[in-house]
């Protein structure tokens, strides 16, 4: 498919760009045709599914699934520091 030659092209500096290109192309398809929840959608994961609800749909997490769900730095830094939501205490 010319698409996803172009995509690899683009995306070859990033690395892993044969699989990037597919992912890319597949979430546009899912996309469009809006069939499947975004969970289920080609090339989503935890992380893109968590920062789009976090940020796009505006849904707060609590300290509990914070702890225990978002294992990116800077989604937890924005999670803590810019949107307040305290910190699990240890213990």
């Amino acid at each position: 498919d010319e698409s996803v030659k172009l995509l690899e092209q683009v995306l070859r500096p990033l690395g892993l760009w044969r699989n990037r290109a597919k992912n890319l192309r597949g979430f546009c398809e899912d996309w469009l045709q809006q069939t499947k929840p975004l969970s289920q959608m080609r090339g989503i994961g935890r992380y893109a599914l968590d920062a789009f609800t976090i940020i796009h749909k505006r849904i707060i997490p609590t300290s509990e699934y914070a702890a225990t769900h978002i294992k990116d730095k800077m989604l937890l830094y924005y999670v803590h520091v810019v949107l307040g939501v305290p910190r699990k205490a240890k213990g």
